[in-house]
């Protein structure tokens, strides 16, 4: 296990953001020409348009990416750097075991052969299946020779064309060309300044038809969408793009041919364009635009091309709020009659299909996966439910074929409904289980009694339970938490939640609604009852609502939709009734806010009904675009709500404590490398930073950082969950995605944790144990700061009166920051130890109103009558009977520094003693109590006096008699404490705060734990935490790091 602060340069994450800015929104007005080709260094086909440029569209001062797009689609879309791993390779012995998927975001079957292709999306590596939905043959799989995946394809003649996404260390993405006779890639065509192919039609607006060659592709990418017409004869791409129109556009997500033209359906917002066959020039159209207005995607379209030409029929479907726009295009001749905008109950039309020979129009809305028909014939026709082939699923194609409608789902089912019947026949699935791939994307894990599950494309996966491998649910689990014996998952794209039993049947208990639709977070409020859900808007938009959910099922929600303005909740901390919210600054397919950081708050869900009730909001210091965790800790050291966040995706992140009281920054601290997710189970942290899985230690000055699983290059860093467990043996679930890709438990059996309680001197420190030990106090206990005489023995009187020690200086006065801390108590009394000469009564005058001295403080001519007039004292407050006794040498004060956390615990005095005849009040005081002896020196004085000790604890050293005073009187223990074991202050108020919570007090070095200080930590004192009491003066850094390497 190593530890670190900083951690090396070779920790560092190997990924960088896809994406950029916006560009400025300009005119969706206009008719342009298209722009010039990209063909490797080739002319333009003479195919090509004659006006082979546009204004911007190739302009090598294009903005290039340099900020988080915030797109969903660019999630984990890595093209990995790992090859196959050998044999021999040592990744193979890695804990865990393998991530799968069967998600497909492109699919097309093929009328003439039957056969069904399918490409992955989220897979490693990106393949092509090719697929006999019979059975009767095998299914083949071709990896993709680019990308790390297909987001559609489209078939013309034997040429199937594949739209690729691009890794994110490139700006330009291909279109390749596969022969489905040689079933070889024989051809690609580069696309450049594109992201993702996200729509692909063959070209018969200015091709023929089974050309095998031309194709319109329609890409997304964060500087703006593209339209391309590809030749994948020559590899020539001619750019369509409107010079200046579409920048404030990012997506092409729906092409359409018709005898007169392309439909083009644009996002963020939802736009429809036109391509006009004759002129070959770009117009938008004004009335499907203006129809679709408040949409974020024009989502999907198809299109007649009647043969008598009369005037097409266009549909196009929109996400969010699913609705059809049906009409004919721009300037068509006698034009039929115009349905324009019919609201379908659902959040988006997924796939279009027109079946010509019936006039009806088929499509598919999710998220309930339902089919419908539209009679193109009749104008007042509206759309017809017909059922739900698959429910809960994506559609990746849908076809008619020899008049059954067919659709590919996102999990390669093949449904085949006939509409003479109104059945759904046997389908099949297209890509067997044994040939699933390596998930590039998983959605996240979580640990549910012995199972472990792994959130994928519309599943879970099940690994632990031989008798289930998956969990089929409708849509992707974006985050999940556990509560009891359920499992609660908020699901995408449907911003539901839904129940997982302990047997996995799974229910639904809320759909959210109200323009919600990514799910970011959920937790469970104990002080509510309610599942907290945080999700994102629709496409194209920041913000984002928090939701309080009922776990019965059929819970109507409370939604609120605008609890943190334009940031977007990304992170949820339960408090009492409160929560505790982490934002981000960036938007649903929408890049970082400009010149805002991400937030923290203190929330409560009431007043409005919008936004609810801001207790404190605190932007924090430095450039952080989103809050990737917030957990809340408690212990003697107070409260302190932990935050990690991000600057900017691949960046070095930031951990920052907060008071969660005000919302004040506590510290801050930046990492060396991106924080993927953070999580909290009581007080035990654990975070996924670049390939490492580790613990978080905190104090209230910073955090130390331990190793729990290195996992180097072999796999992308994704989640972590923790339950909510015995920390005595904690576990963490973890999912990487990649060529190499697993989930498993990492289990650490002592999670020590190195904190530190210091002020900048002895009197400060002492004031911060106080604060983090005491709320109040009626009474405060002075001792002198400089000299250890008569203060050895006030440690046990302090724990009785339930009272702080606070440090006097020498001349008898006290610190700004000492009197503020007796102000802060509302203490009426103040208690010196000594005589005047230690501390004077003129310290009266220090105090604050309403403070006074003690009139009887203990007191003696030297340190041994003193300490007995502090045992004295003690015995009066306990009952006045005589007590048992520690007995400590007064020449050094290491021995009984140790002893104070035994001594409160046991309620006894500590009696300093040596062979001096200024110890004689000492000895008689002695000499009628059971004794133990502390220390070499204590035990030769005893034993040189005639008095016997009851028990001897004596080591080598003052680090090994600490050692043995801990063994003795302790045992195992979840704390220790550590003070300087060269000089007293710090260690008289880190005894009280020892004792207090049970815990023994060690002693070190300022450079270096001694050994046995070590042994002490190794053999279980400590095993949880560990507090270093004293400033890095006299216990320096370095020993955090000690601490936390010690297994």
């Amino acid at each position: 296990m190593v530890a670190s602060r900083l951690r090396s340069p070779g920790h560092r994450a190997r990924l960088a953001a896809v994406g950029a800015l916006l560009a400025t929104a300009a005119a969706l007005a206009g008719t342009l020409t298209p722009a010039a080709a990209f063909n490797r260094g080739e002319q333009p086909s003479q195919d090509a348009p004659a006006e082979s440029t546009a204004p911007g569209s190739s302009d090598p001062e294009d903005p290039q990416p340099a900020a988080p797009t915030g797109d969903p689609l660019l999630e984990g879309m890595i093209e990995p750097d790992d090859t196959p791993v050998a044999a021999n390779d040592a990744r193979l012995a890695l804990p865990g075991v393998p991530v799968t998927t069967d998600a497909v975001t492109a699919t097309t079957i093929d009328p003439a052969s039957g056969r069904a292709y399918a490409a992955t999306r989220s897979a490693s590596p990106a393949r092509l299946y090719a697929a006999d939905p019979t059975g009767e043959a095998a299914t083949i799989a071709h990896d993709l020779p680019f990308g790390t995946g297909s987001w559609d394809m489209a078939l013309s003649g034997t040429m199937l064309a594949v739209g690729t996404s691009a890794p994110t260390s490139q700006r330009s993405t291909q279109v390749l060309g596969f022969d489905t006779q040689t079933s070889t890639f024989t051809a690609s065509a580069i696309l450049p300044k594109s992201s993702i192919v996200m729509s692909i039609i063959e070209d018969t607006v200015l091709a023929a038809p089974d050309n095998g060659r031309w194709y319109w592709a329609g890409t997304y990418d964060a500087a703006g969408a593209k339209l391309f017409r590809v030749d994948l004869k020559t590899g020539n791409a001619i750019d369509y793009t409107p010079a200046t129109s579409w920048r404030s556009f990012r997506y092409v997500r729906s092409l359409a041919a018709d005898a007169t033209g392309l439909t083009i359906g644009l996002g963020n917002p939802a736009a429809v364009w036109r391509l006009d066959r004759a002129s070959q020039q770009l117009h938008m159209w004004s009335e499907a635009t203006q129809a679709l207005n408040g949409r974020s995607i024009a989502y999907s379209a198809a299109a007649t091309s009647p043969a008598d030409g009369s005037a097409p029929t266009v549909i196009i479907g929109s996400e969010a709020e699913a609705s059809l726009f049906v009409g004919s295009p721009p300037g068509s001749d006698s034009p039929p009659a115009r349905r324009l905008l019919l609201p379908v109950d659902g959040m988006t039309i997924d796939r279009i299909v027109i079946d010509t020979a019936n006039a009806r129009a088929w499509f598919t809305v999710r998220p309930e996966a339902s089919l419908y028909s539209l009679d193109l014939d009749d104008p007042a026709s509206t759309p017809v439910a017909r059922g739900v082939p698959e429910p809960g699923s994506e559609t990746r194609s849908l076809q008619v074929i020899d008049g059954m409608v067919q659709g590919v789902t996102g999990t390669s089912e093949l449904w085949i409904f006939d509409p003479s019947t109104d059945s759904v026949l046997p389908g099949g699935k297209l890509i067997p289980a044994d040939q699933e791939l390596r998930d590039a994307i998983p959605q996240g894990v979580v640990e549910f009694g012995n199972r472990l599950l792994v959130g994928g494309h519309w599943r879970y996966q099940v690994h632990g339970d031989p008798s289930v491998q998956q969990v089929r649910i409708p849509g992707e689990p974006k985050a999940q938490v556990v509560v009891g014996d359920k499992l609660y998952s908020a699901i995408y794209p449907s911003a539901s939640v839904y129940e997982l039993d302990s047997s996995l049947n799974v229910s639904k208990v809320a759909m959210l609604g109200k323009g919600q639709m990514r799910p970011a977070a959920i937790a469970y409020s104990p002080g509510l009852d309610k599942l907290v859900v945080a999700t994102g808007p629709t496409y194209g938009n920041y913000g984002g609502g928090v939701s309080l959910v009922s776990r019965a099922p059929g819970s109507i929600p409370e939604v609120f939709t605008a609890p943190v303005g334009r940031h977007q909740v990304s992170a949820i901390e339960p408090g009492d009734t409160d929560l505790f919210l982490g934002t981000s600054t960036i938007g649903e397919a929408q890049p970082a806010l400009p010149n805002e950081r991400a937030r923290v708050l203190r929330w409560q869900a009431d007043g409005d009904d919008e936004t609810g009730t801001v207790v404190w909001s605190t932007t924090l210091p430095v450039q952080v675009t989103k809050v990737n965790g917030v957990h809340l800790t408690a212990d003697e050291s107070g409260r302190q709500l932990i935050v990690a966040a991000d600057p900017t995706t691949g960046a070095q992140g930031w951990l920052f404590g907060l008071d969660p009281d005000t919302g004040a920054v506590l510290w801050k601290q930046q990492v060396e490398g991106p924080i993927r997710s953070m999580k909290g189970s009581q007080d035990y942290l654990a975070m996924y930073i670049s390939s490492t899985i580790q613990q978080i230690g905190v104090s209230r000055s910073g955090a130390i950082l331990t190793d729990i699983r290195d996992f180097g290059t072999s796999i992308v860093p994704s989640f972590i969950s923790i339950p909510d467990t015995p920390s005595t043996t904690q576990r963490i679930a973890y999912v990487g995605a990649g060529a190499n890709g697993i989930a498993g438990i990492a289990e650490q059996g002592t999670p020590r944790v190195p904190t530190r309680v210091a002020g900048v001197d002895r009197y400060a420190t002492a004031v911060a144990v106080s604060r983090q030990t005491y709320g109040s106090a009626s009474t405060v206990v002075l001792a002198r700061g400089d000299d250890f005489a008569d203060a050895l023995s006030a440690g046990p009187l302090a724990a009785a009166l339930d009272a702080p020690i606070l440090l006097a200086k020498p001349d008898g006065r006290l610190t700004p920051d000492t009197v503020a801390e007796i102000a802060r108590l509302g203490a009426t009394k103040a208690l010196p130890v000594g005589g005047t000469g230690a501390i004077p009564d003129a310290i009266a005058g220090e105090l604050p109103p309403g403070v006074s001295l003690d009139p009887h403080r203990p007191q003696g001519s030297n340190r041994y009558e003193t300490s007995v007039a502090v045992a004295e004292r003690l015995e009066a407050e306990l009952g006045g009977t005589p007590r048992d006794t520690f007995a400590a040498t007064g020449r050094d004060f290491a021995d009984a520094i140790a002893a104070v956390p035994a001594a409160v615990m046991t309620k006894r005095a500590i009696v300093l003693y040596d062979d001096t005849a200024a110890a004689r009040t000492a000895k008689a005081y002695l000499e009628a109590r059971s004794v133990d002896a502390l220390g070499g020196p204590a035990l030769t004085a005893l034993r040189a006096a005639g008095l016997q000790p009851t028990r001897s604890i004596v080591g080598s050293d003052r680090f090994d008699t600490a050692e043995q005073i801990g063994l003795t009187y302790f045992g195992k223990t979840a704390y220790a404490y550590i003070a300087p074991g060269m000089d007293f202050p710090d260690g008289l108020a880190a005894g009280v705060l020892a004792g207090r919570t049970g815990s023994p007090l060690l002693l070190s070095r300022p450079t270096a734990l001694t050994s046995p200080t070590t042994n002490a930590l190794l053999n279980g004192r400590g095993s949880q935490r560990v507090t270093l009491v004293g400033g890095i003066g006299v216990l320096e850094p370095r020993l955090e790091q000690v601490i936390a390497d010690l297994q």
